[in-house]
């Protein structure tokens, strides 16, 4: 084999007797170029080009120098020159097609590829290239049109079906989906394609296919965490929660920013009553996104389950959360009369609640409870519910409304606008700071009274002016828990089932030969103080089961987690059951037919599902706690008649059940008596209820004209 000679002197020594040898000048470019050095060889070549302009050669080697230094602008025009001097050349257009392409100039590629095609036609990679060439178009640029021209060159490359289809998804499910379907024939490795394949697939609402499709890209990809967090969205609109969660971690722990994982995540753990996992998630959320709402409610809403906290260390907490995150909440200057006695416009913030559900057992009555006309009151009332989402419970809310706005798609400051341009005069808040989403609105201070209803605790911010409650739900002992004033009705709750109930069913103990005791309460209330007192109960009571019914249940992990707290506190499964929820809600109600007494969690007791127990027959065992939201059963028991049910402290709690256990004659007869005795009470009492609930909002607003006036 011949050596190559690459010194450059020769070619040196010989262009300084002969500076004007074109020939010279290109092949000292190559030796240079190929010693590595590049820029001294480009300069060479373009010496070679001003001595022989017309010379193909010089061109072609001054493009390649070019695109070495990734110069290729500069390359393109070489080569241009080049294939104008010598056309026939097949490498040149080639060489001018592919620069043309990394420059993004798809159309001018095109034409040379084409060019380049002529000359060989039965060269397949020509084809390839051109089509590539599109792809690539289509991916800088993201064009619809490259990618079709791809693909028509070239219907193989799976890559451009996948982006096709991503492109196609603006305004063609269908073809989004055969393009991705298609790219996963002809590549079923490319995860790109069966993650994006079954979010087609979820968006048409074909979710078990696009669970396929997902745990499909994972197969290949098992480190992506968007595909994680796609199979937990598909996972839980299957009402798969907690095969959901584990999704979702899977995505956080791959990548511990991901917001869209996280903030589900948070949600479905507080739903499974995993409050330790779900505080943990919801700061996860709070150290990138301080402002965010949810996980703000959810933070501070924790804070009731907290058996270290009283209610005055709960205000402390949130006000010093208000100071820091609200707005400043100076009283604005507000032009309405303050006549003390005449007609007052209350505005109703509903939020997203006023439908049918849970919270429209005890909301509706306060609506259609209030003589608007005897108090001198007209409601106004503000929903979140889209007009094509309203049900039958709506409707009745309408009714009860004299006007009624739909702010479903206004932001806070859009609606505290709408709520001073209504020109309301009392504005209470049915959803509250804890619940719900529209507190900030609220704290804008948008007419001159403001009202928490239906609350859990005090808000924490000078925003309120009064909180509703009542002498057992909020005595006077506990004012110092309040930022708010307290407005104490006779009674601050009332409940109507506001459906046929299913009939009170035998004493469980008669069939089962043991007390059932049993709660339907939320997990989240099932705390691992609720565990330990439960546990004190049975060990008092000891031939006695419980039954706990649960949203997570369903699932495997969530029932071992809880047992495993039963069975630390010495509750075997001889004497535990873990419920899964059932279907309805008469279901629901039915399953307080196999219960013989119900056991209030600590230190967040029941609302609703004690009234459920006291409609069907269930007695409740409940403890007087050292907040508002432990307070609750103590109103509502007091209210129907049976005191018996409250404790003052744990060793009575567990002396009442135990009491209540052994004696199925007492038993017996509260299970024959109890809804009548429900029924008949002012819990149900909706015209009391709201007459007091009238008289309160003129009280307050009495409050305001006085103070201001």
């Amino acid at each position: 084999m011949t050596q190559v000679n690459l010194d450059p002197l020769p070619l040196k020594r010989a262009l300084a007797e002969a500076p004007q040898a074109a020939e010279g000048w290109l092949k000292l470019g190559f030796v240079l170029a190929a010693r590595g050095d590049v820029a001294s060889a480009t300069g060479a070549m373009r010496r070679a080009t001003i001595l022989a302009p017309r010379a193909a050669p010089t061109w072609e080697g001054l493009a390649m120098a070019e695109e070495s230094l990734e110069r290729l602008p500069e390359a393109a025009a070489a080569w241009n020159r080049a294939v104008a001097l010598r056309p026939g050349r097949l490498e040149s257009h080639v060489r001018l097609a592919r620069v043309l392409t990394r420059l993004g100039d798809a159309e001018a590629a095109d034409r040379s590829y084409v060019t380049a095609s002529r000359l060989a036609p039965n060269e397949p990679s020509l084809a390839s290239e051109r089509a590539l060439n599109w792809a690539n178009a289509g991916r800088q640029r993201g064009r619809v049109d490259a990618y079709r021209r791809a693909l028509a060159l070239d219907p193989t490359i799976a890559p451009a079906w996948v982006n096709l289809g991503a492109l196609a998804a603006r305004a063609d499910a269908d073809g989004m989906r055969r393009a991705w379907s298609r790219a996963t024939h002809l590549r079923p490795d490319l995860a790109d394609a069966h993650n994006n394949l079954g979010t087609a697939e979820q968006r048409a609402g074909r979710l078990p296919v696009a669970t396929r499709s997902y745990r499909r890209a994972l197969v290949f990809e098992p480190a992506r965490s968007d595909a994680w967090f796609n199979l937990g969205s598909a996972l839980q609109n299957q009402n798969l929660i907690e095969a959901a969660v584990s999704a979702y971690e899977r995505a956080v722990v791959l990548r511990p920013e991901f917001l869209d994982a996280l903030i589900p995540l948070a949600a479905l753990l507080n739903f499974l009553g995993l409050l330790d996992r779900a505080t943990k998630a919801n700061r996860q959320i709070l150290a990138q996104r301080p402002d965010h709402p949810e996980a703000n409610r959810a933070i501070l809403s924790a804070l009731v389950f907290d058996p270290a906290l009283d209610g005055a260390a709960i205000r402390r907490i949130r006000e010093d959360w208000c100071r820091k995150h609200l707005p400043p909440t100076a009283l604005p200057r507000f032009d309405h009369s303050r006549d003390p006695d005449r007609t007052i416009r209350v505005g109703v913030i509903g939020g997203p609640n006023l439908r049918g559900n849970t919270h429209a057992f005890v909301a509706l009555p306060g609506f259609e409870g209030l003589d608007r006309r005897a108090h001198g009151i007209e409601v106004i009332t503000y929903s979140d519910i889209p007009a094509d989402q309203e049900d039958g419970y709506t409707k009745r809310y309408r009714l009860a409304s004299d006007g009624w706005r739909v702010t479903a798609t206004m932001d806070d400051a859009g609606l505290a606008e709408l709520v001073r341009r209504d020109r309301i005069d009392v504005l209470v808040d049915v959803v509250g700071h804890l619940g719900g989403p529209r507190f900030p609105a609220v704290v804008r201070r948008p007419a001159p009274v403001v009202i928490l209803d239906l609350a859990l605790g005090t808000s924490g911010s000078a925003a309120a002016d009064w909180i509703v409650g009542d002498p057992l739900l909020t005595p006077p002992e506990h004012d110092a828990h309040f930022t708010e004033r307290v407005l104490r009705l006779p009674l601050g709750y009332c409940y109507d089932p506001l459906i046929e109930l299913p009939p009170v069913g035998p004493l469980p103990v008669l069939a089962n030969r043991r007390v059932t005791f049993g709660s339907t309460n939320a997990l989240v209330k099932v705390t691992p103080s609720t565990v330990a007192l439960w546990a004190k109960t049975l060990r008092a009571a000891p031939s006695a089961r419980l039954v706990v019914k649960g949203r997570g249940f369903s699932g495997e992990r969530v029932r071992a987690h809880f047992a495993s707290l039963f069975e630390r506190e010495g509750v075997g499964a001889d004497r535990l059951e873990l419920r899964p929820w059932t279907s309805g809600f008469l279901d629901h109600l039915n399953f307080l037919n196999e219960i013989d007494i119900a056991l209030d969690p600590v230190p967040y007791g029941g609302v609703t599902t004690t009234c459920e127990a006291l409609w069907m027959g269930v007695p409740v065992v409940t403890l007087a706690g050292d907040r508002m939201a432990g307070r609750y059963s103590v109103s509502l028991l007091s209210s129907v008649g049976f005191a018996e049910g409250i404790a003052a402290d744990e060793a009575d709690y567990v002396a009442r059940a135990s009491m209540l256990a052994s004696d199925i004659g007492r038993l017996g007869e509260i299970r024959a008596s109890l809804r009548a005795q429900a029924s008949a009470s002012r819990l149900a009492d909706r015209k009391s209820y709201g007459r007091a609930r009238g008289e309160a909002f003129r009280a307050a607003w009495r409050a305001w004209c006085l103070a201001t006036g």
